[in-house]
Formats: structure tokens, sequence, C-alpha cells
């Protein structure tokens, strides 16, 4: 019983931590405003794919194909890709940070065109944030 609590306490310490896991620097590492901006124009195909497609199930390589053209229209292939995405995600508050960057970007971009239907209350919004090592999105594939 002893060793069980300790598991448990010892399992809560760890999910209260800042970081989530340590996750090396790769070499060749995407830049933060280019992880920002592969972010952005993921969301925006993932919304568009949401409100397009009522079974995104059956469209699953129109979707793999359109996040496939994301990344090379940054010049990325999918494991750089994830390899950032995994570092980047490894410290939640660096994270936080860029998903913010996205988010903002994003306002901006629905202010210029007069779609001002954001939540002025960003913990309203429930994104598909990756944390730690999580699978890599359906919505991208090697």
């Amino acid at each position: 019983m002893k060793f069980l609590t300790v598991l448990i306490g010892l399992m809560i310490l760890i999910s209260c931590s800042d970081t989530i896991g340590h996750v090396d620097e790769p070499a060749d590492l995407v830049a933060r405003d280019t992880m920002i901006r592969v972010l952005k124009e993921l969301a925006i195909m993932e919304g568009y794919m949401q409100n397009n497609f009522i079974q995104l199930s059956s469209n699953q390589q129109t979707i793999k194909n359109t996040g496939d053209a994301v990344l090379k229209k940054f010049n990325l292939n999918f494991e750089r890709f994830e390899r950032s995405l995994n570092f980047y995600c490894s410290n939640q508050e660096q994270m936080q940070s860029i998903y913010e960057e996205v988010l903002d970007s994003l306002q901006m971009d629905l202010t210029k065109t007069g779609l001002n239907n954001y939540p002025r209350n960003r913990k309203a919004i429930s994104p598909n944030i990756p944390v730690g090592n999580a699978p890599p999105n359906p919505m991208i594939s090697k």
C-alpha cells in the first residue's frame, strides 16, 4: 500500500511539471516563427475541412494531401515537422506561447475580413493542442 501511495504521489508531482520530458533540440529545428505560420495554416485547413466535409474519416486522403501541401509550402517534410513539434511541445509554456501567437494571428486575419466571431476569452476555446510526444496529427502523415 505504501508503494502505491508513493507511486501516485510521484505521478502527481511529475504531472505538475512545466515540461513533459526532456526532448533535445533537433539539429534541423523549424524556427519558431515558421512553426507559428505552419500551425496557423494547419488550423485554417482543419477548420475548412471540418466545415466542408461531414465525415472526415471518409476524406482522409484529402486531409493527408492538404497537410502535406502545407508542409511543402514551407519546405518541410513530416519528419522534420514532427521532431520540431515534439521539441516545442516538451515545454508547455513555450508551446502555449506559440499557440497564443497562432490565435492572435488568426484573430488579426478575422478582424481584417470583418469576421470577428472569435471568442474573447481564450479559455472558451478548446484547440487541439498536442502535449508532449502526442501522436501525430491525422491531418498530416509521413
